[in-house]
Order: C-alpha cells, then sequence, then structure tokens
C-alpha cells in the first residue's frame, strides 16, 4: 500500500469518469496510476538508501540489504531501480495530460449536448403545454370568443334599446304620413324667396298629440292639440316666454342656428320666411305642432 493513497484517489477519481464516459483509455489510465504508485515507493526507497548510505559512513558497519561490502571495507551501494521508474513516469505524464485533456473535453460536450437537448425539450414542451393544458387551456382559448360574443350581445342590446324606444312612441297613423310635407292648408309649401337667409337662430313651442315623435300614447288627440296651438300662436306674438311656459315638454325660446335643408319643407318654409322677431303660425312636424320665433 503506498504512503500516500491521495494520488491512488485521483487516478480512481479519473477511471470513474473515464468509465462513465465510455472511453477506450481505460487501460492507459490503469497504467499510468501504477506508474504513479511506482514513483512514489521508488521516492521513499531513495530516501530510505540516502540514510542507509549516511549511516554506512558513519559507522563502516551494518547497513541495510540493498548493498555489498567491498575489500576496503566501505558497503557499495548499488544503483537504485527507481530513478528508472520515474523517467519512465515521466516519459508516461504528457500521454496522462493528453488522455486528461481529451476527457474533460468529451465531458463537456456531453454536458452541453445536454443541456441543449432537455433545453429544446422543455421548449417543445412549452409550446405544446395549449393543445394538453386541458379544460384551462380550453377556457381560455374560448375567453376571446367568449368577449367577442359578449360585444356583440352588447351591440344587440343596444340596437334592441333603440328598437324598444321606437316602439314606445308607437306606430304613426296613415293620416302622418304628410306631417311637415303640407302646410295647415294642404297645399305644398311654396320655395322659398332668393333673399331668404341661409341659416336662421330660432325658438319654439310645442304641441303634441297622440302620434307624433316622442309623445306619450295618453297625449291629446290631434284636433285639440291643433286648437291649442292656435290660441299659443296668439300669445307668442306679444309673449313669446309665455307661450312657451304652457306648451309641452322641448319647448324653448333658443334652439341656436339651423342651416337651410335640415328641417321638413313646410316648418322650413315658415321658419325661413319670417323676419327677425317674427312669430309663425302653427305647423305640422313629425314631433307635432310649432309656433316658430326667428330671433335672428
Amino acid at each position: 500500500m503506498p504512503r500516500h493513497p491521495l494520488s491512488l484517489l485521483a487516478g480512481v477519481a479519473v477511471l470513474r469518469i473515464a468509465s462513465c464516459a465510455g472511453r477506450p483509455q481505460i487501460g492507459d489510465f490503469l497504467g499510468h496510476v501504477a506508474c504513479v504508485v511506482r514513483k512514489q515507493e521508488a521516492d521513499s526507497a531513495q530516501a530510505r538508501g540516502g540514510r542507509g548510505r549516511r549511516d554506512a559512513g558513519a559507522g563502516g558497519t551494518g547497513g541495510d540489504s540493498d548493498g555489498a561490502a567491498t575489500p576496503s571495507g566501505r558497503r557499495r551501494v548499488s544503483p537504485s531501480r527507481p530513478r528508472q521508474a520515474s523517467s519512465t513516469c515521466a516519459n508516461a505524464l504528457p500521454l496522462m495530460q493528453r488522455s486528461t485533456a481529451v476527457i474533460y473535453t468529451l465531458f463537456f460536450t456531453g454536458a452541453l449536448a445536454f443541456v441543449i437537448t432537455h433545453g429544446g425539450s422543455k421548449g417543445r414542451g412549452a409550446a405544446s403545454a395549449p393543445a394538453d393544458a386541458g379544460p384551462d387551456a380550453a377556457d381560455a382559448a374560448a375567453s376571446p370568443a367568449t368577449a367577442a360574443a359578449g360585444d356583440g350581445d352588447a351591440d344587440a342590446g343596444s340596437d334592441a334599446g333603440a328598437e324598444g324606444i321606437v316602439q314606445e312612441r308607437g306606430p304613426e297613423p296613415a293620416g302622418r304620413s304628410d306631417a311637415g310635407v303640407t302646410l295647415l292648408s294642404g297645399e305644398a309649401p311654396p320655395s322659398l324667396p332668393a333673399e331668404a337667409p341661409k341659416k336662421v337662430r330660432f325658438g319654439v313651442v310645442l304641441v303634441q298629440y297622440r302620434g307624433a315623435q316622442g309623445a306619450a300614447p295618453t297625449a291629446r288627440s290631434k284636433d285639440a292639440a291643433l286648437a291649442l296651438a292656435r290660441e299659443l300662436a296668439e300669445v307668442a306674438k306679444t309673449d313669446f316666454k309665455a307661450a312657451i311656459e304652457k306648451g309641452d315638454k322641448g319647448s324653448t325660446d333658443d334652439l341656436g342656428y339651423i342651416p337651410r335643408g335640415v328641417l321638413e319643407p313646410a316648418p322650413e318654409y315658415e321658419l325661413f320666411s319670417l323676419s327677425k322677431g317674427g312669430v309663425s303660425g302653427p305647423v305640422d312636424t313629425p314631433r307635432g305642432f310649432w309656433i316658430a320665433r326667428r330671433i335672428e
């Protein structure tokens, strides 16, 4: 057993790495380890021989079994064989270093290949996770479609709400087809004169009746609304604000500016034919009877 077992343990560790790597240099490493062990034994023997020579020179007699006595009485020390082992090991060291470099290179290459292989498999697993994720992934994939469907339902709800408002107003009777198209006399309004303004600022008194846009189902009849509109028209000529107070919701003394081509033919003719400060008589519109006053 060598006196310095660390070298042997190091050699065994290298052999273990080589055996795991499956390389054919195992036999070479066994030789290298044996060579290192012999070198250590040779160094130990050389040290013991040196002490023996010192003892022989001091006492002249005695010694160990490695030398023989000469005629002069001195002991001749035989050549030390461990030096040959040392030179042999020295010649073997470069080969051992090359083999170690090869082993380390192969180990590094194998580790790199392992990382690349397992990293690629993890990437593929992550990419395929949505397909194998089960109900959660299905729910996540379905959520955009559900959100889109929800948006569609919201739009449909908005359309339904608008339709409900139209239905609340109720269908207009057949006699309402000419509302705003003709004057109260039943005649079509004439063309506006060339000096008529392009836009005006105005206010209106509104008198609604059943069937008009925005009128309640319990609103007054059209004949009753016309009678009230004629009364308010007389009041508006002297006190427009008082007429507004007696009118229905939507009456106002200032609606702002309006250009030509926006209103129906009958209310447009009545309004744009007025002079500044003038008040019109009742005129039928889809929203009810108007009494208009031009401000500017």
